[in-house]
Formats: structure tokens, C-alpha cells, sequence
């Protein structure tokens, strides 16, 4: 597949943490977005550069809630899926004017939600179809962002603020935790390039909610569990990375770029329980899908 100009990649990613617009957006029943938005072409140019020629063609986002960024802020609940029209797939289409999204990222999405129908919303009875019929032969670039919630691991951390002996509890689970959301990613991207033969596909990991030392009042941990968690989201990086290898997909790290950005932190781009009005408790903030977005522009340049 082409590959987008360096010039490109260098000058739009510099324009995504800058910050960009994203403009009209429509929802269908099913919980696909479309986004037709287009930024100006001074977009790209904010960083002081020529752009060089457009990066092209259909993109389809894949995912759950971290790439979904419900609250971020939110306007299509239709679905269930609690979807940003401020999420990094939107950003990225707003700097990149000739992508075509469709985005059908939802929250609480596994990866069983691939190819099978997610049911949403149980009291409303909601479902949205399996997110791999998005994906198409002429699909052009995939992102994924998916895995955390085969293993319940983010019910898991509310789990350890609330009640405490977390390491006692899942200690004896982590390993085979990593290893199933290693397995079913590595699946889960196999069924992607089974679709969209031709397209260049992305895994987009997590990034790090606690601290490397210390606890806060916004996630109140006991010192065991927090070296624990803290080492976990690390070791899910790592084997979501081998994933990404084994089935021929890039890797974005964004572990490794939220270090110093944890929930305790002074820039936290990871929301805790009490800011709601910014981003859904434990989710991410536009920070943090900014500077996704340009990690992941960067990866498939």
C-alpha cells in the first residue's frame, strides 16, 4: 500500500496535538458513524509545513470504549455505544481530509463484538452488528483498540479501589489474563486483514492509568495493588505489541507516550471518578485522544 509522504506524517501529527476541529458527523440506527468532515486544508498546515500529497481512501475504526472516549463529548447515544464525535478516529479524519471514517468504535466492546452483534443497552434491548462489517475490500487504513474488556480489567481496577486486596485477589490471574487478551487480539486482527485484505491495520493499546509510585485521592490505592495494576497495564502492552507482530499489523504505543500522565498525575489524560463533565470516569480525556490520534497518523505514514 502507499505510504503517506514523511512530510505528511511530521506535519499532521504536530497538527493533531495542536488541536482540530471535527465537523458535521451522522449516526444510523446500526451505531456506524460516518464522518464527511472535512478540516481545511490549513488543518495540516499549522505546523508550518506543506502537507504534501493527501492521505487517501476508506477508514474504518474498530474498538471500545478507549476509542470510543464516551463523554469526550458524547453525541451518539442512539446505539448504546456512547461514541465522541471528539474521539482520536474523528481527529484524525478532521486533519486528513481525504479519509473517509466510518467509525464503529462502541463502549464495552470485546473482541467477540468484532464479529458478532454487541448488545448495547439491556434495557432498551439495543444491539449494534459486528463491527468487521464495516471493513471491506477496498478499505484503505483499519485502526483497533480493543482487548481490556475480555478480562473485565477495567471493572477489575474499580474493583481494587473499592475493595482493596487486588494483588491477593487477581495476582494468581494476571499472567493468563495477558496471555488471553494476547490471544484474542492476535485473532482479532487476523479476521481484520481476512476483510480488508489491502488495507494497513493498526492496534492502538492503552495507556497507563496508575502511577509508577504513590496513590490519590482519585484512585486510592493500597501500595501492593498499585505496584501490581501498574506492572499489568505495562505487561498487556507489551504482549498486545507481540500481537500486533505475530498478525502483520503496526503497533502504537500509547503506554509508553502516556507515562507521566496517569490518573495522579498533574496532566492526567486519564479521567478519575469525579470529573465527569470532561470525559466518563476512567475513560480519556481529548488530551489523551489527541495525541493518539497523532501517534497513530504517525504509525500509518
Amino acid at each position: 500500500m502507499r505510504r503517506a509522504p514523511v512530510l505528511a506524517v511530521l506535519a499532521l501529527g504536530t497538527a493533531l496535538l495542536a488541536g482540530c476541529g471535527s465537523g458535521s458527523h451522522s449516526a444510523d440506527p446500526s451505531g456506524q458513524q460516518s464522518d464527511g468532515a472535512s478540516a481545511s486544508a490549513t488543518a495540516a498546515g499549522t505546523a508550518g509545513g506543506t502537507a504534501g500529497p493527501a492521505i487517501t481512501g476508506g477508514y474504518v475504526a474498530l474498538g471500545d470504549s478507549y476509542s470510543a472516549a464516551p463523554g469526550v463529548p458524547t453525541v451518539q447515544f442512539a446505539s448504546g455505544c456512547v461514541r465522541s464525535t471528539n474521539n482520536y478516529p474523528h481527529l484524525i479524519a478532521a486533519a486528513l481530509p481525504g479519509l473517509a471514517l466510518t467509525d464503529v468504535t462502541c463502549s464495552a466492546a470485546t473482541t467477540s463484538s468484532l464479529s458478532a452483534a454487541q448488545h448495547t443497552a439491556a434495557a432498551l434491548s439495543l444491539h449494534v452488528p459486528p463491527q468487521l462489517d464495516a471493513l471491506s475490500a477496498t478499505t484503505r487504513y483499519v485502526t483497533v483498540g480493543i482487548g481490556g474488556n475480555d478480562v473485565g480489567l477495567f471493572n477489575a481496577l474499580v474493583g481494587c479501589m473499592t475493595k482493596g486486596d487486588c494483588k491477593a485477589t487477581y495476582g494468581d490471574q494476571a499472567d493468563s489474563a495477558v496471555e488471553t487478551i494476547g490471544e484474542h487480539v492476535t485473532a482479532a486482527l487476523q479476521a481484520v486483514h481476512a476483510k480488508a485484505p489491502h488495507a494497513e491495520v493498526a492496534l492502538v493499546g492503552y495507556p497507563q492509568l496508575v502511577p509508577a509510585s504513590g496513590s490519590c485521592a482519585a484512585l486510592p490505592l493500597q501500595e501492593a495493588d498499585r505496584a501490581f495494576l501498574h506492572q499489568l497495564f505495562i505487561d498487556i502492552s507489551q504482549r498486545m505489541a507481540q500481537a500486533a507482530k505475530d498478525a502483520d499489523a503496526r503497533f502504537v504505543d500509547v503506554l509508553d507516550a502516556s507515562r507521566g500522565h496517569d490518573i495522579c498525575s498533574a496532566d492526567p489524560w486519564i479521567n478519575g471518578p469525579h470529573n465527569t463533565a470532561q470525559a466518563f470516569a476512567f475513560h480519556p480525556f481529548e488530551e489523551e485522544q489527541r495525541a493518539v490520534a497523532a501517534l497513530v497518523v504517525k504509525a500509518l505514514g
